[in-house]
């Protein structure tokens, strides 16, 4: 594990060029992915069940999760299903030991989410990754917030990992999770003056990924088929 010496040196960091979070990015390709498989099915007049399955099930999970936290202060779902805590509710200031009212929140976040991923036996089939990532703001070195973002994210991870309210999903989440220290590199932003949230930028994102390579290997042997017809 890092350990950070208390005097090291901060640095201002320039983030103006970044307009969008990265995930938030990722969420938009998934859905121009989406739309594209949309129009080669109807081009190919062939439904292709199991693919419109997924991504309904998909759209389900993200919905079950928005209206079960929706008006929670301290947590934000998002469009793409990413889940946003509080940094300050999970670690003091500089630290990466969670606090009791951070283990709280995520007890009260993941048998529910855990729950959702693991119940749609078509969408967790295809199921790549759950990411925990730990991020940081702008102010600080480079190096210095990755490594606390790291220590940050490996510790939600060790904790979720070894409580006994989630003993039901260790094996899911031990086939899955995956703790990612991100430092600054994916701010989120003022909605209203497109600047760096700082406050919002300090927190742990949960993320579920897809896998986007079998999705479309499927789609392309199907097409193949479908191109070669009956035999």
């Amino acid at each position: 594990m890092f350990r950070l010496k208390a005097n090291e040196p901060h640095s201002q960091v320039d983030l103006s060029s970044f307009w969008i979070p990265y995930s938030d990015l990722m969420a938009a390709l998934l859905g121009i992915f989406a739309l594209l498989l949309l129009v080669t099915i109807y081009r190919l007049g062939e439904p292709l069940d199991e693919v419109k399955k997924i991504l309904e099930e998909r759209d389900a999970i993200v919905k079950e999760l928005q209206d079960s936290f929706e008006g929670d202060k301290g947590i934000q779902v998002t469009e793409s299903g990413s889940i946003r805590l509080k940094d300050n509710i999970l670690f003091r200031f500089n630290d990466d030991e969670l606090q009791e009212e951070g283990k709280r929140a995520l007890l009260a976040v993941m048998p529910e989410y855990l729950d959702a991923l693991s119940r749609h036996e078509t969408f967790r089939a295809h199921l790549d990754r759950i990411l925990i990532e730990g991020h940081a703001d702008s102010v600080g070195g480079y190096l210095y917030n990755l490594k606390l973002s790291q220590r940050r994210a490996s510790s939600v991870v060790e904790f979720l990992l070894t409580c006994d309210e989630l003993l039901d999903y260790r094996s899911f989440m031990q086939t899955y999770f995956l703790a990612s220290g991100r430092s600054s590199t994916d701010p989120v932003f003022d909605e209203n003056t497109l600047q760096v949230d700082n406050d919002r930028s300090r927190r742990i994102q949960i993320d579920f990924r897809m896998d986007d390579t079998r999705l479309v290997k499927e789609l392309i042997e199907k097409v193949e088929i479908r191109k070669a017809g009956p035999r």
